[in-house]
């Protein structure tokens, strides 16, 4: 099967790098799945799961918030400013979490920070889910 090179970097530090098959991630107009020979593109992100196909079969999943998706000459590139290892989620801290900022949404803010936390909320749905999803395959 063709391979093509992924680097995938969060504003903090490089989350992976390497040979890869393929990577499906959540793009605001639907999600997208690039192989190898993939004409050049450019996906912006909504909160949700990139996966990514290795070439000995495995794969591994990652929670990301917001970021963009750079398609070029067997290269791809995803800049996200935040995300975190499927692995690394922790069910119990995300419900304690959501349930502070649900709360918070009900106190006297401005809509913009109303926005962000709206935002945050989201990005924490999307980790639960996926770690639900992750507990349901074991």
């Amino acid at each position: 099967m063709k391979t093509f090179q992924f680097r995938f970097v969060a504003l903090s530090s490089v989350i992976y790098e390497g040979t890869i098959v393929s990577v499906s991630f959540p793009g605001v107009s639907g999600d997208v799945e690039i192989y190898a020979d993939h004409a050049p593109a450019m996906f912006l992100l909504r909160p949700g799961a990139i996966k990514v196909s290795l070439s000995d079969g495995s794969q591994r999943l990652f929670c990301v918030e917001r970021g963009l998706v750079q398609v070029l000459k067997n290269s791809v590139v995803a800049l996200v400013n935040r995300a975190i290892n499927s692995g690394e989620i922790d069910i119990d801290v995300l419900s304690k979490r959501s349930k502070e900022l649900r709360e918070l949404t009900q106190t006297q803010l401005s809509s913009k920070t109303k926005e962000k936390i709206f935002r945050r909320l989201s990005y924490l749905e999307e980790q639960s889910k996926i770690a639900k999803r992750i507990q349901a395959e074991k």
